[in-house]
Order: structure tokens, then C-alpha cells, then sequence
């Protein structure tokens, strides 16, 4: 379920691999976003998937850090499965646990309520 409130919003559409300065840029921008009063959405499309996988040291502490300051983290359920991160049911094989796995509909509906978008490749 998306929340929507009177604070401003920003989503984040993350493309790059885990293995791009984006991805860590990224992670970065949405914690200065939260810290200035945003809410702040993550969907992460394409190779930028590899990011929510449980066992990467060098985002896991991040993501969980947005996460509990209410980032909210999605990853495209097609782009997960076809990495073999999810089962068949889009059950977590190898993603953060609170990771969102979503679709597009999720993400019509960031771009619908927020106020700045950023796509970031």
C-alpha cells in the first residue's frame, strides 16, 4: 500500500547496476531527501535490482537505514525474477526482507503523487 501524506514527495528511479557510482549517489540523494522532509520513494528497475540483494555489504546497511527513516524500496518484480532474486510466486530468494517487490502500477502511482522525480541511469 502507497501512503500518501502533505509532505513533499520524490521518487527515485534507480537503472544502474550495484557496481555504478549511481547506485551509492543514489542511495545517498534519498537520505538528504529525508532528512529535508521529504518522502521518499526508491524503485529500483533493471540491473538496479542487484542493490536489494540480502547478502551485498555495501548497500545493505544503507538500504536498511533509509528503510527504517520510511524510504520505501521497491524493486520491479519482472526485473527480480529474471535475475532469479524471486520465485515463481515472487517469493524473496535473495532480497532484503524489506524490500517492496512491485510492478509498474507501483510505480505509475510514485510518479502520480510526487512532486519531484528523479531517474537516475
Amino acid at each position: 500500500m502507497i501512503v500518501l501524506s502533505s509532505s513533499k514527495h520524490l521518487t527515485i528511479i534507480l537503472l544502474s547496476s550495484p557496481e555504478s557510482q549511481n547506485a551509492s549517489i543514489s542511495l545517498k540523494i534519498a537520505g538528504k531527501a529525508v532528512d529535508k522532509g521529504y518522502m521518499v520513494k526508491l524503485f529500483l528497475h533493471g540491473e538496479a535490482v542487484g542493490i536489494a540483494r540480502v547478502n551485498d555489504p555495501r548497500f545493505n546497511s544503507t538500504l536498511k537505514t533509509l528503510i527504517d527513516k520510511g524510504v520505501e524500496v521497491r524493486v520491479c518484480a519482472q526485473c527480480a525474477a529474471a535475475r532469479g532474486y524471486v520465485d515463481n510466486d515472487l517469493k524473496s530468494r535473495e532480497l532484503n526482507e524489506k524490500i517492496i517487490i512491485g510492478g509498474f502500477s507501483d510505480l505509475a502511482t510514485y510518479l502520480k503523487v510526487s512532486d519531484k522525480v528523479l531517474s537516475i541511469s
